[in-house]
């Protein structure tokens, strides 16, 4: 069996184990208290919920830090509060943040931050101690399940489904745009309680769809979409991936990223169009039996300096310049947080 197989075969075992991980430890409905039917929505103030997502993309952008940090510091803040029925006020909501983002940067980063720092974030309203006791009642709360599949690690394992034909810039792409579309999706309540191989899933979809034919022929795509849903078991028509894929799809159309990927994609149009019809020119040409290709200029180019380069860092090039998150604040103390949760 080949390498490449082998490492098929070892991204669909992960997939699996990912996918139940997801359904029996980390499913957000299964942390919510028994209520009536009809009596609760199950879902947070929608927009504090968003605002400490903001603050907490803006914390780890400060501090260099992974953002697939925040995504498991969200999904420890969601499944908390579930477990307390949601029913918190905007100080509660803050200590949770300050902690779940503690946990998150201890557990899955090698870079530490101090436990003062990350209170002093706080302006003074907690210390050191309110973290630390509320760590205590945040992980008996969630049964110690701290350790989330994330949209990262779903859309890594869904890429080495893709065949080693493929274009090597275009896997890239699929890459790094999927995880762009990931954090849009961390922010937006409407995903709290989806799986996230299901989100993952759509943002890739979403991305392929803006990707041509020439570029990603629809041999690879099908083989990759059939391998998903015989070995993996997501189907690309079922109803919740459509559902999260139309949501998705909305935001990166909206978004800037969505306005650089059709450029490059009108450009890589306009080039190939500019070669045929200088070869259709040579054919018929009755001078030179030799002639020169036509020189390119850097705008039709993909070279590591273009500005449609998508770098594997968010906080670099391309991501940096359309983050979700940042809506142009440099500094944390402009966080939203602060003014909008207490």
């Amino acid at each position: 069996m080949s390498p490449a197989m082998i490492g098929v075969d070892d991204a669909i075992d992960r997939l699996i184990a990912m996918r139940h991980q997801e359904e029996v430890n980390y499913s957000y409905r299964k942390y919510l208290p028994p209520f009536p039917a009809g009596s609760f929505d199950g879902r947070l103030n929608v927009t504090w919920r968003e605002k400490i997502c903001q603050w907490s993309y803006n914390v780890v952008d400060h501090f260099e830090l992974s953002r697939e940090v925040v995504a498991v510091s969200i999904s420890i803040f969601d499944r908390f509060l579930a477990t307390q029925g949601n029913k918190c006020n905007g100080t509660l909501a803050l200590l949770t943040s300050l902690t779940t983002l503690h946990i998150a940067i201890k557990l899955h980063e090698n870079k530490k931050i101090k436990l003062t720092t990350l209170a002093n974030l706080s302006r003074g309203q907690f210390g050191p101690e309110h973290i630390e006791e509320m760590e205590r009642r945040i992980l008996n709360a969630v049964g110690w399940k701290v350790h989330p599949p994330t949209h990262y690690a779903f859309i890594s394992d869904f890429l080495l489904l893709l065949p080693q034909e493929a274009n090597p810039v275009v896997r890239k792409e699929l890459f790094e745009l999927s995880r762009y579309i990931s954090e849009l999706a961390v922010c937006d309540s409407f995903f709290v309680d989806v799986n996230n191989s299901t989100v993952a899933f759509a943002a890739l979809l979403c991305v392929m769809d803006d990707i041509s034919y020439s570029r990603l022929s629809a041999g690879l795509r099908e083989k990759m979409l059939v391998d998903i849903s015989l070995r993996v078991g997501l189907n690309h028509f079922s109803r919740p991936v459509q559902a999260a894929r139309e949501r998705l799809r909305t935001m990166f159309i909206n978004s800037s990223a969505h306005t650089m990927l059709a450029s490059f994609n009108q450009k890589m149009h306009d080039a190939t169009s500019d070669l045929h019809s200088f070869g259709n020119a040579s054919l018929s040409s009755t001078g030179s039996s030799s002639p020169s290709l036509p020189s390119r200029s850097r705008t039709n180019s993909f070279d590591s300096k273009s500005s449609y380069r998508y770098s594997p860092s968010p906080r670099r090039h391309f991501v940096a310049s359309v983050s979700p998150m940042r809506h142009g604040r440099s500094h944390m103390s402009c966080s939203p947080i602060m003014a909008g949760v207490q």
